[in-house]
Protein backbone atom coordinates (compact mmCIF):
# COMPACT_ATOMS: atom_id res chain seq x y z
CA UNK A 1 0.00 0.00 0.00
CA UNK A 2 3.13 2.53 0.72
CA UNK A 3 4.51 1.95 -2.39
CA UNK A 4 1.01 2.60 -4.49
CA UNK A 5 0.49 5.99 -2.60
CA UNK A 6 4.68 6.47 -3.13
CA UNK A 7 3.73 6.17 -7.13
CA UNK A 8 0.65 8.36 -6.75
CA UNK A 9 2.60 11.03 -4.93
CA UNK A 10 5.63 10.45 -7.45
CA UNK A 11 3.10 10.87 -10.87
CA UNK A 12 1.35 13.56 -9.49
CA UNK A 13 5.27 15.77 -8.74
CA UNK A 14 6.27 15.05 -12.05
CA UNK A 15 2.66 16.52 -14.08
CA UNK A 16 2.91 19.54 -11.44
CA UNK A 17 6.57 19.69 -12.53
CA UNK A 18 5.67 19.79 -16.07
CA UNK A 19 2.70 22.45 -15.76
CA UNK A 20 5.54 24.74 -13.81
CA UNK A 21 7.92 24.28 -16.55
CA UNK A 22 6.00 24.32 -19.72
CA UNK A 23 2.56 24.99 -19.09
CA UNK A 24 3.48 28.78 -18.28
CA UNK A 25 4.90 28.93 -21.67
CA UNK A 26 1.78 27.78 -23.48
CA UNK A 27 -0.45 29.86 -21.86
CA UNK A 28 1.37 33.30 -22.36
CA UNK A 29 -0.51 35.18 -25.19
CA UNK A 30 0.59 38.41 -27.29
CA UNK A 31 -0.90 40.44 -29.04
CA UNK A 32 0.86 44.05 -30.76
CA UNK A 33 -1.04 47.08 -32.23
CA UNK A 34 0.41 50.60 -34.10
CA UNK A 35 -1.77 53.39 -36.09
CA UNK A 36 -1.56 56.63 -36.62
CA UNK A 37 -4.07 58.96 -34.84
CA UNK A 38 -4.83 62.53 -36.36
CA UNK A 39 -7.19 65.60 -35.06
CA UNK A 40 -8.63 67.23 -38.95
CA UNK A 41 -5.29 67.83 -40.81
CA UNK A 42 -2.88 67.43 -37.45
CA UNK A 43 -1.44 65.03 -35.67
CA UNK A 44 -2.75 63.90 -32.41
CA UNK A 45 0.38 64.60 -29.85
CA UNK A 46 -0.32 63.08 -26.82
CA UNK A 47 -3.14 61.19 -26.99
CA UNK A 48 -3.18 58.09 -24.24
CA UNK A 49 -3.49 54.10 -25.89
CA UNK A 50 -4.51 51.36 -23.23
CA UNK A 51 -4.51 47.44 -24.32
CA UNK A 52 -6.52 45.31 -22.61
CA UNK A 53 -7.19 41.72 -22.27
CA UNK A 54 -11.07 41.30 -22.19
CA UNK A 55 -12.75 39.50 -19.27
CA UNK A 56 -16.42 38.15 -19.49
CA UNK A 57 -18.50 38.56 -15.91
CA UNK A 58 -17.80 40.63 -13.61
CA UNK A 59 -13.88 40.54 -13.63
CA UNK A 60 -12.77 44.18 -15.23
CA UNK A 61 -10.46 44.11 -17.97
CA UNK A 62 -7.16 43.61 -17.22
CA UNK A 63 -4.33 46.60 -18.67
CA UNK A 64 -1.73 44.74 -20.39
CA UNK A 65 0.18 48.19 -21.74
CA UNK A 66 -0.04 51.91 -22.34
CA UNK A 67 1.45 54.48 -24.67
CA UNK A 68 1.01 57.93 -25.82
CA UNK A 69 1.21 59.19 -29.46
CA UNK A 70 4.25 60.75 -30.76
CA UNK A 71 4.91 63.98 -32.54
CA UNK A 72 3.53 62.55 -35.59
CA UNK A 73 0.47 60.83 -34.04
CA UNK A 74 1.88 57.81 -33.96
CA UNK A 75 1.82 54.49 -31.98
CA UNK A 76 3.13 51.35 -30.98
CA UNK A 77 1.68 48.58 -28.32
CA UNK A 78 2.57 45.75 -27.04
CA UNK A 79 1.06 43.75 -24.92
CA UNK A 80 0.81 40.03 -22.95
CA UNK A 81 -1.02 37.99 -20.69
CA UNK A 82 -1.26 34.65 -19.00
CA UNK A 83 -4.96 32.84 -19.78
CA UNK A 84 -6.21 29.25 -20.48
CA UNK A 85 -8.38 30.09 -23.22
CA UNK A 86 -7.73 32.19 -26.25
CA UNK A 87 -7.76 36.21 -25.44
CA UNK A 88 -9.67 39.36 -26.56
CA UNK A 89 -7.79 42.39 -27.19
CA UNK A 90 -9.43 45.93 -27.33
CA UNK A 91 -7.52 49.31 -28.03
CA UNK A 92 -8.80 52.10 -25.93
CA UNK A 93 -8.13 55.64 -27.15
CA UNK A 94 -8.89 58.23 -24.97
CA UNK A 95 -8.45 62.05 -26.68
CA UNK A 96 -10.32 65.40 -26.40
CA UNK A 97 -10.26 66.24 -30.59
CA UNK A 98 -12.98 68.48 -31.72
CA UNK A 99 -13.94 69.17 -28.34
CA UNK A 100 -10.65 70.46 -26.63
CA UNK A 101 -11.88 73.13 -24.70
CA UNK A 102 -14.72 71.13 -22.85
CA UNK A 103 -14.18 68.58 -19.81
CA UNK A 104 -13.46 64.88 -20.34
CA UNK A 105 -12.16 62.65 -22.79
CA UNK A 106 -13.74 60.39 -25.18
CA UNK A 107 -13.07 57.45 -25.49
CA UNK A 108 -12.80 54.87 -28.81
CA UNK A 109 -12.64 51.06 -28.42
CA UNK A 110 -11.48 48.65 -31.26
CA UNK A 111 -11.19 44.89 -30.71
CA UNK A 112 -8.37 43.21 -31.96
CA UNK A 113 -9.38 40.11 -34.27
CA UNK A 114 -7.95 36.66 -32.87
CA UNK A 115 -5.54 36.16 -35.66
CA UNK A 116 -3.65 39.21 -34.22
CA UNK A 117 -2.65 37.07 -31.14
CA UNK A 118 -0.50 34.29 -30.34
CA UNK A 119 0.97 31.74 -28.05
CA UNK A 120 4.19 33.57 -26.85
CA UNK A 121 5.95 36.46 -25.45
CA UNK A 122 6.47 37.90 -28.82
CA UNK A 123 3.98 39.17 -30.84
CA UNK A 124 4.04 37.65 -34.74
CA UNK A 125 1.90 39.97 -36.33
CA UNK A 126 1.04 43.41 -36.10
CA UNK A 127 -2.42 44.82 -36.46
CA UNK A 128 -2.12 47.93 -38.43
CA UNK A 129 -5.39 50.38 -38.11
CA UNK A 130 -4.18 52.73 -40.12
CA UNK A 131 -4.81 57.09 -40.24
CA UNK A 132 -7.86 57.65 -38.11
CA UNK A 133 -9.10 61.15 -38.15
CA UNK A 134 -10.33 61.46 -34.22
CA UNK A 135 -12.91 64.02 -35.58
CA UNK A 136 -15.21 61.39 -36.48
CA UNK A 137 -17.86 61.19 -33.83
CA UNK A 138 -19.09 57.07 -33.19
CA UNK A 139 -21.90 55.90 -31.23
CA UNK A 140 -22.00 55.95 -27.29
CA UNK A 141 -19.31 58.03 -26.60
CA UNK A 142 -19.92 58.95 -23.53
CA UNK A 143 -19.15 62.48 -23.89
CA UNK A 144 -21.04 62.69 -27.22
CA UNK A 145 -24.97 62.75 -26.01
CA UNK A 146 -24.74 65.73 -24.37
CA UNK A 147 -22.68 67.77 -26.56
CA UNK A 148 -24.42 66.53 -29.28
CA UNK A 149 -27.79 67.81 -27.96
CA UNK A 150 -26.34 71.37 -26.66
CA UNK A 151 -24.82 72.30 -30.41
CA UNK A 152 -27.88 71.12 -31.94
CA UNK A 153 -29.52 73.62 -30.47
CA UNK A 154 -27.03 76.39 -30.66
CA UNK A 155 -27.13 75.91 -33.92
CA UNK A 156 -30.84 76.14 -34.27
CA UNK A 157 -31.83 78.96 -36.14
CA UNK A 158 -35.31 79.98 -37.14
CA UNK A 159 -35.60 79.75 -40.64
CA UNK A 160 -39.03 79.70 -42.78
CA UNK A 161 -37.65 78.35 -45.95
CA UNK A 162 -34.95 75.89 -46.93
CA UNK A 163 -31.11 76.70 -47.39
CA UNK A 164 -28.61 75.26 -49.64
CA UNK A 165 -26.04 73.24 -47.91
CA UNK A 166 -22.81 71.32 -48.81
CA UNK A 167 -20.36 68.67 -47.23
CA UNK A 168 -17.19 66.97 -48.89
CA UNK A 169 -15.84 63.78 -47.25
CA UNK A 170 -12.79 61.84 -48.50
CA UNK A 171 -11.32 58.93 -47.43
CA UNK A 172 -9.49 55.32 -47.65
CA UNK A 173 -10.36 51.93 -46.55
CA UNK A 174 -8.26 48.64 -46.43
CA UNK A 175 -8.60 45.06 -45.42
CA UNK A 176 -5.57 44.23 -44.29
CA UNK A 177 -3.59 44.40 -47.59
CA UNK A 178 -6.42 43.26 -49.87
CA UNK A 179 -8.98 46.67 -50.90
CA UNK A 180 -12.55 46.24 -49.91
CA UNK A 181 -13.68 47.01 -53.62
CA UNK A 182 -17.62 46.02 -52.55
CA UNK A 183 -18.02 48.19 -50.08
CA UNK A 184 -20.68 50.44 -49.16
CA UNK A 185 -20.42 53.89 -48.08
CA UNK A 186 -23.38 55.79 -47.55
CA UNK A 187 -24.03 59.37 -46.42
CA UNK A 188 -27.35 60.62 -44.62
CA UNK A 189 -28.86 63.28 -42.96
CA UNK A 190 -31.03 63.08 -39.88
CA UNK A 191 -34.52 64.98 -39.39
CA UNK A 192 -33.62 65.41 -35.48
CA UNK A 193 -37.34 64.99 -33.63
CA UNK A 194 -36.08 68.38 -31.69
CA UNK A 195 -35.49 70.67 -34.25
CA UNK A 196 -38.68 68.84 -36.18
CA UNK A 197 -41.00 70.25 -32.93
CA UNK A 198 -39.47 73.73 -33.09
CA UNK A 199 -40.10 74.01 -36.63
CA UNK A 200 -44.00 73.19 -36.13
CA UNK A 201 -44.20 75.50 -32.87
CA UNK A 202 -42.57 78.55 -35.39
CA UNK A 203 -43.57 77.59 -38.81
CA UNK A 204 -46.84 75.95 -38.39
CA UNK A 205 -46.36 73.28 -40.72
CA UNK A 206 -45.72 69.54 -40.15
CA UNK A 207 -41.80 68.63 -41.33
CA UNK A 208 -41.88 64.54 -39.85
CA UNK A 209 -40.13 62.77 -42.48
CA UNK A 210 -37.83 59.94 -42.20
CA UNK A 211 -33.92 60.79 -42.97
CA UNK A 212 -32.54 61.71 -46.11
CA UNK A 213 -30.06 59.69 -48.15
CA UNK A 214 -27.91 62.41 -49.92
CA UNK A 215 -25.24 59.88 -51.29
CA UNK A 216 -24.16 56.23 -52.27
CA UNK A 217 -20.58 55.10 -53.52
CA UNK A 218 -18.25 52.55 -53.10
CA UNK A 219 -13.75 52.57 -53.19
CA UNK A 220 -12.66 52.95 -56.03
CA UNK A 221 -9.32 50.37 -57.38
CA UNK A 222 -7.02 52.42 -54.64
CA UNK A 223 -9.68 51.83 -51.89
CA UNK A 224 -10.34 55.73 -52.07
CA UNK A 225 -13.38 57.12 -51.86
CA UNK A 226 -14.83 60.86 -52.06
CA UNK A 227 -18.68 62.50 -50.96
CA UNK A 228 -19.57 66.02 -52.09
CA UNK A 229 -23.10 66.42 -51.35
CA UNK A 230 -25.82 69.40 -51.14
CA UNK A 231 -28.77 68.90 -49.46
CA UNK A 232 -32.01 71.59 -48.88
CA UNK A 233 -33.07 71.95 -45.00
CA UNK A 234 -34.32 74.82 -43.09
CA UNK A 235 -31.94 73.15 -40.72
CA UNK A 236 -28.74 72.56 -40.16
CA UNK A 237 -27.57 69.14 -41.97
CA UNK A 238 -26.93 66.63 -38.89
CA UNK A 239 -25.38 64.46 -41.21
CA UNK A 240 -23.69 60.80 -40.36
CA UNK A 241 -22.53 58.02 -42.84
CA UNK A 242 -23.37 53.77 -42.66
CA UNK A 243 -20.45 51.72 -44.08
CA UNK A 244 -21.14 48.06 -45.27
CA UNK A 245 -18.29 45.73 -46.20
CA UNK A 246 -17.04 41.61 -45.81
CA UNK A 247 -13.43 42.41 -44.03
CA UNK A 248 -13.54 39.43 -42.45
CA UNK A 249 -16.85 38.75 -41.42
CA UNK A 250 -16.31 35.11 -41.38
CA UNK A 251 -14.64 36.68 -37.63
CA UNK A 252 -16.90 39.21 -36.69
CA UNK A 253 -20.14 38.73 -38.48
CA UNK A 254 -23.56 38.62 -36.40
CA UNK A 255 -27.15 38.63 -37.08
CA UNK A 256 -29.46 42.23 -37.22
CA UNK A 257 -32.10 42.93 -38.26
CA UNK A 258 -32.32 43.42 -41.97
CA UNK A 259 -35.05 41.71 -43.36
CA UNK A 260 -32.61 41.42 -46.38
CA UNK A 261 -30.89 38.08 -45.70
CA UNK A 262 -28.60 38.70 -48.06
CA UNK A 263 -27.23 41.61 -45.73
CA UNK A 264 -26.16 38.67 -43.10
CA UNK A 265 -22.49 38.62 -44.42
CA UNK A 266 -22.07 42.15 -44.04
CA UNK A 267 -20.84 44.29 -41.62
CA UNK A 268 -21.56 47.54 -40.97
CA UNK A 269 -20.71 50.60 -38.66
CA UNK A 270 -22.00 54.64 -38.17
CA UNK A 271 -20.32 57.31 -37.33
CA UNK A 272 -21.43 61.39 -37.46
CA UNK A 273 -20.01 63.78 -39.11
CA UNK A 274 -18.92 67.10 -37.24
CA UNK A 275 -21.40 70.08 -37.86
CA UNK A 276 -17.74 72.30 -38.90
CA UNK A 277 -18.00 70.80 -42.34
CA UNK A 278 -21.08 71.39 -43.07
CA UNK A 279 -21.89 75.05 -44.86
CA UNK A 280 -24.27 77.05 -46.64
CA UNK A 281 -24.50 77.17 -50.29
CA UNK A 282 -23.88 74.81 -53.22
CA UNK A 283 -19.98 73.91 -52.63
CA UNK A 284 -18.24 72.30 -49.73
CA UNK A 285 -15.65 75.12 -47.93
CA UNK A 286 -13.47 72.48 -45.95
CA UNK A 287 -13.19 68.79 -46.66
CA UNK A 288 -13.67 66.36 -43.73
CA UNK A 289 -10.76 63.30 -44.38
CA UNK A 290 -11.40 60.28 -42.71
CA UNK A 291 -7.65 58.86 -43.21
CA UNK A 292 -7.13 55.12 -44.13
CA UNK A 293 -8.91 52.89 -42.08
CA UNK A 294 -7.80 49.34 -42.11
CA UNK A 295 -11.35 47.69 -41.54
CA UNK A 296 -9.66 44.61 -39.75
CA UNK A 297 -10.67 46.17 -36.24
CA UNK A 298 -14.25 46.04 -35.21
CA UNK A 299 -15.51 49.09 -33.16
CA UNK A 300 -16.83 47.76 -29.61
CA UNK A 301 -20.27 49.11 -29.99
CA UNK A 302 -23.28 46.74 -29.00
CA UNK A 303 -27.22 46.77 -30.37
CA UNK A 304 -26.61 50.59 -30.91
CA UNK A 305 -30.27 51.94 -32.07
CA UNK A 306 -29.56 54.43 -35.25
CA UNK A 307 -31.10 57.73 -35.26
CA UNK A 308 -34.58 58.10 -36.52
CA UNK A 309 -33.96 54.71 -39.19
CA UNK A 310 -34.99 52.42 -35.70
CA UNK A 311 -32.65 50.27 -37.22
CA UNK A 312 -30.75 47.87 -34.82
CA UNK A 313 -27.10 47.51 -35.77
CA UNK A 314 -24.10 45.26 -34.14
CA UNK A 315 -21.36 46.69 -35.24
Amino acid sequence: MLRFWFAIFLFFSIIIHIINTNGDEHMVQSTAVRGKLICGQEPAIGVRVKLFEQDVGANSDDVLNETYTDDDGEFFIHGTTMEVGQIQPIVKVYHNCLYSRLFGLRRIQFLVPYHFTNYGIHAEKVLDLGTFNLEAILPRMMLQTVLLSFLILSNYQVVVGNRMQSVQIRGSFRCGEEIPHNATIELWDEDDPIENFLHQFFVQENSDDPDDKLFTTHPDINGTFEIIATHEEFTKLSLYMVVYHQCEHLIHCKSNSYKDRKLQTWRQFIFRIPQQYVNDGDKAVKVFDLGTWNLQFKFMVINVIQFNRRISLKF
